[in-house]
């Protein structure tokens, strides 16, 4: 009888513990989705904000296009007018779901602004080509640099299209759910 007491005693102290338990849980994860729902994640920008991203993102497409202008040579003008066209094609991406700005936050606020300043400084020293060897080979590194950066407007683009088609499937996905559950 002792035993079977003490056993009962054990068992209720240990229900009181795992209710206790489930109690705590239960209010910190309450707590943690409350405080999600209200709380805006650090990325969240404004519309007014987002629209003035896109905005900047594309003065500086602009003037890579002005700079184009500039240059003499006929292939790298071409270049750099079809990395602008690519970054073009990015900011009209962000600015149909601005919600995507945070994943190009390194194309917006590193990639592009520094491929202005370094187009700004390829015309500059294109205007003394020949006068020192060390600037002609420094010029013609430049082509390279122009088709890495390229390529990485490009994944960026293609980053933000696959993106952009995911969540295209995941809504497709849902509605065919939601009418299959409706049986239409």
């Amino acid at each position: 009888m002792v035993a079977q007491t003490g056993l009962l005693l054990m068992a209720t102290a240990l229900a009181r513990d795992l209710s206790a338990a489930w109690l705590a849980t239960g209010l910190a994860a309450g707590f943690l989705f409350w405080r999600r729902k209200r709380r805006l994640p650090d990325y969240a920008l404004s519309a007014e904000q987002a629209r003035e991203t896109v905005r900047a993102g594309r003065r500086q497409v602009r003037q890579m296009r002005h700079l184009a202008i500039r240059i003499p040579e006929r292939d790298m003008r071409q270049q750099i007018n079809a990395l602008a066209d690519t970054a073009g094609l990015i900011l009209d991406a962000l600015e149909r779901d601005p919600a995507d700005i945070h994943r190009a936050r390194r194309f917006l606020d590193y990639y592009l602004g520094t491929g202005v300043e370094l187009i700004q400084r390829y015309v500059n020293l294109g205007e003394h080509r020949g006068a020192n060897p060390e600037i002609e080979a420094a010029v013609e590194r430049f082509g390279g640099l122009i088709q890495d950066l390229r390529a990485t407007f490009e994944e960026q683009h293609t980053r933000l299209l696959r993106d952009e088609a995911f969540e295209f499937q995941v809504d497709a996905d849902v509605m065919r759910k939601l009418m299959d559950l409706d049986g239409l």
